[in-house]
């Protein structure tokens, strides 16, 4: 019995010893193909795993809803302006009278009522427009980097 095991292993051996040099020989319908012995199929660049997406911060569109509509606020809207819009190196009073004059334009102009103006971490202003179809025409505006609803926030 032992025998036949050493015999079998030893067959099994020479089998796999053997088998790249035959993998060799075969002719592949790519004759540059730079890894001999494997099909082209197997090869990393088909295999391997693409790179993962990156997540951009900015939202793929201009207009962005709120994501449950229960807690809209309707018609109330948050306005981004773009990074180049204001001088953000100016002092607050200024910055606070650039973005105030950005948002009375676009008031009257989309028949708006303004709410908050944001002049620190955030460049922009809330604004109170009479429907959904001034904001979309508001985000593509050049100035504004894009509108989305406000929501109601829970604390607790």
């Amino acid at each position: 019995m032992r025998r036949v095991t050493l015999a079998v292993l030893s067959a099994l051996g020479l089998a796999i010893l053997t088998m790249p040099v035959l993998a060799q020989k075969q002719e592949h319908p790519v004759p540059d193909y730079p890894f001999p012995g494997y099909p082209p199929e197997f090869s990393p660049l088909k295999t391997s795993r693409p790179a993962k997406p990156q997540i951009s911060l900015t939202p793929a569109t201009k207009f962005v809803r709120a994501g449950d509509p229960s807690k809209r606020i309707p018609l109330h809207y948050i306005v981004v302006l773009k990074d180049d819009a204001i001088d953000r190196a100016a002092p607050l009073p200024e910055r606070r009278a650039a973005v105030t004059a950005i948002a009375n334009a676009h008031a009257k102009t989309y028949l708006g009522k303004i709410g908050y103006i944001y002049e620190t971490a955030l460049i922009g202003y809330s604004l109170e427009l009479p429907n959904e179809a001034a904001a979309i025409a508001l985000s593509c505006a050049p100035e504004v980097n894009w509108v989305e609803e406000e929501v109601y926030l829970e604390l607790f």
